[in-house]
């Protein structure tokens, strides 16, 4: 953008807004309810599975919750309806099945997930056993990492917000 810039003889304030909008296109950041009110809590979950099925290696972090494509279906409606809108059966069935992706070994998944996620619940503790069998189960797969980060451990940055990256090579 900085070598067209100059070759075109922009003015200061055009490369400073190419640079902000080439920033932008290339990190695409998307409010969530922005993305739930357009899309609804189902549609959300089928472009999560697209981007799934497009890559190769799925990292996800997710300091409160437990990740989607390890959520038991009460789980997943409990946290379906903590998001607010509309849809929360559908999102939540949805986002069930993603996880038919987790079965196919020619991809890698990691998820790291803080203690804190497995204690924290939406919905009554007697729920929480199920969901701690289900990612006990998903840990054997060979193409799955799980780290959970200790309560106790030093927390040298503020974990402040979920993410996910989908590599696709």
């Amino acid at each position: 953008v900085r070598a067209w810039a100059t070759a075109t003889d922009a003015p200061p304030d055009d490369l400073t807004r190419l640079e902000w909008l080439t920033e932008q296109a290339l990190n695409e950041v998307i409010p969530f309810r922005q993305w739930r009110d357009a899309a609804g809590l189902g549609g959300m979950q089928a472009e999560i599975r697209s981007l799934e099925q497009a890559a190769r290696y799925v990292a996800n972090f997710q300091p409160c919750f437990v990740p989607g494509l390890l959520q038991t279906g009460e789980y997943a409606m409990r946290v379906m309806s903590t998001t607010g809108g509309d849809g929360h059966e559908g999102g939540a069935m949805a986002r069930l099945e993603r996880q038919e992706i987790l079965a196919d070994r020619s991809r890698r998944f990691e998820f790291v997930m803080t203690e804190a996620a497995l204690h924290w619940r939406s919905g009554p503790a007697g729920m929480l056993p199920a969901q701690l069998h289900r990612i006990a189960n998903v840990a054997t797969f060979r193409n799955v990492a799980i780290g959970i980060i200790p309560l106790d451990a030093d927390m040298l940055t503020a974990p402040t917000c979920a993410f996910v990256l989908y590599e696709d090579r």
